[in-house]
């Protein structure tokens, strides 16, 4: 399954495309915690952190609080006017998110060029987060609180893992 090739290939994304964008992230989430992303072998070398303990933990905190803290997110972006000044300012939508996706697309690609299906993990995963903290951001500054939050604190939780 690709996550963000779609996403990679709108030269001037909007509204619409950030909610989908979220919606394709927390689908990648998941696939890292259940080993099942198409194409990659996770279960050859995960990381010594990722032990089936945590991994199940993992599972279960994804399922439950971060998928719920995706939904407030895409609710939020979505009650918010397309061209709204915060996603301008954060660069989420016209071509500053172009060239984000269009990287992360790109890189999304390019997992067969990785010797570790780990390390490309890690980079997915920190590219994720640019983008994510400026959606987090920018719907903060609508409602005044930190929605989205969990789901930083979740994909920073991740990073550290691999």
């Amino acid at each position: 399954m690709a996550y963000f090739e779609d996403l990679a290939a709108i030269e001037n994304p909007g509204k619409e495309h950030i909610v989908e964008f979220l919606t394709q992230a927390e689908a990648f989430l998941n696939g890292v915690v259940g080993f099942d992303i198409e194409g990659v072998d996770l279960h050859k070398d995960p990381p010594p952190l990722f032990t089936p303990a945590l991994q199940e933990l993992a599972r279960t905190v994804l399922e439950k609080e971060i998928a719920a803290s995706f939904n407030d997110l895409r609710s939020v972006v979505g009650g918010m006017p397309g061209e709204h000044r915060e996603f301008v300012a954060h660069g989420l939508i016209g071509t500053p998110q172009h060239f984000a996706l269009k990287v992360l697309g790109d890189l999304e690609k390019a997992r067969s060029t990785f010797r570790r299906a780990w390390r490309w993990i890690r980079k997915m995963l920190i590219l994720l987060d640019a983008v994510l903290k400026s959606i987090v951001d920018a719907a903060k500054s609508v409602v005044g609180f930190g929605v989205g939050a969990a789901v930083l604190e979740y994909k920073d939780a991740l990073i550290s893992m691999t």
